[in-house]
């Protein structure tokens, strides 16, 4: 099971976030990625959206806005763990925080830690990429509690696929859709950071195809399935912030 962590502390003007994850490479950048769209996610639950003008405005930020120091200390950890599940991929996400939840400063701090995190260049622009999507999310109201996992995944998903092509297709030895049979040579990417498991999105029918490591594919339940394509199409035809 993959896990990613993020410890944030503020106190007076200063911010400190402490970012992990017990795999590296390109799957420690899919789970942060997925990790970090999740937190935004979760704040903007937390805040309700009419208090989420702030956080919109701090991932969209280029750099000019000034925080004042906080009047107190606190203290925010967050824990993802990204569980293969038998019939799809799931999400355990929890958010603690000691003191008060300084929303907009941790946003900050964190975005900030995973750009300093990576050397990648393609890394910054996914991530740039991902706090775009959830700020528009976030300012058209569109974060519920039943689909942060959904918008998460779908802003990842759509960020990272916009590196080598939307839609790209992937080589998957001995996968088949069971749903149409079809086993071409290419499926098309679904991002799902696993070491023993792989989404991906038939290449004929559509379908969300699941595969665990020793299992037999599954498709993912239609309903289901849908909610999160129509998710990720809609992200996907939102234009980039101008700087």
């Amino acid at each position: 099971m993959i896990e990613t962590t993020f410890d944030i502390a503020h106190a007076g003007a200063e911010a400190n976030c402490k970012v992990d994850s017990n795999v590296g490479g390109e799957l420690a950048q899919q789970a942060e990625l997925v990790a970090f769209a999740h937190y935004v996610a979760r704040v903007f639950l937390v805040l309700g959206r009419a208090r989420a003008g702030a956080v919109v405005e701090t991932l969209v930020d280029t750099g000019t806005l000034k925080w004042p120091a906080v009047p107190a200390p606190s203290e925010t950890q967050a824990i993802a763990r990204f569980v293969d599940g038998v019939s799809g991929p799931r999400l355990y996400f929890r958010l603690n925080t000691d003191g008060t939840l300084y929303a907009n400063l941790s946003v900050h701090a964190l975005r900030n830690a995973l750009r300093d995190r990576h050397a990648d260049v393609r890394f910054g622009e996914r991530l740039v990429r991902v706090a775009e999507l959830m700020a528009r999310l976030g300012a058209t109201g569109q974060v519920g509690e039943e689909n942060e996992f959904d918008v998460a995944l779908a802003a990842a998903d759509v960020a990272w696929r916009s590196a080598v092509g939307d839609g790209a297709g992937v080589p998957e030895a001995d996968l088949e859709c069971p749903a149409c049979g079809f086993a071409g040579e290419k499926f098309e990417l679904r991002v799902w950071p696993s070491d023993a498991a792989v989404l991906r999105r038939c290449g004929r029918c559509g379908t969300g195809v699941w595969r665990r490591e020793g299992h037999r594919p599954r498709a993912i339940r239609p309903d289901i399935w849908g909610a999160m394509e129509t998710m990720r199409a809609q992200l996907a035809g939102a234009a980039p912030v101008a700087p």
